[in-house]
């Protein structure tokens, strides 16, 4: 199966001046297709990419990333201090940095098969995990081409 890969050029400004953490959100919203429901068209955000983003949805999207890395940053900082292969990191295959924590919070949020557990359960990432289903699940619609996040 090939990899994904993220359709953001051209990126506007806008999503350029996005963390890392709220990228990786992105790209997760775009893999899982925004759980729009499109099933004969599952690769639909991804084709129209980033630059369909509205300023608004980025602007959401931004918010509650900002918002779910403050509330949780000290949990998010002991992610990224794992040592792979250790106790309560059990794989180690995929590092914790800002961009793959953005994309666990998406598909935690959103109740997918995926989350900060699956990388093993440090309290660190039980914690995420927990933090993250709380946070509830985001909305992500297409309307004439550009894409919405709420």
């Amino acid at each position: 199966m090939p990899q994904f890969v993220l359709n953001d050029v051209p990126a506007p400004r806008s999503y350029d001046a996005l963390s890392d953490f709220a990228k990786g959100y992105v790209e997760a919203m775009f893999f899982t297709n925004g759980d729009i429901g499109e099933e004969n068209d599952e690769h639909r955000l991804n084709r129209l990419g980033v630059a369909r983003l509205t300023r608004a949805a980025i602007a959401d999207l931004a918010k509650d990333c900002a918002a779910f890395w403050q509330a949780n940053e000290a949990h998010l900082t002991a992610a990224m201090e794992l040592e792979p292969g250790s106790e309560g990191f059990r794989y180690g295959r995929n590092e914790l940095n800002d961009e793959r924590l953005g994309n666990l919070f998406w598909f935690a949020r959103q109740g997918h098969g995926v989350g900060f557990t699956d990388d093993g359960h440090a309290a660190c990432l039980e914690a995420l995990q927990n933090a993250a289903r709380a946070f509830g699940e985001a909305y992500c619609e297409t309307w004439r081409g550009w894409i919405y996040h709420r």
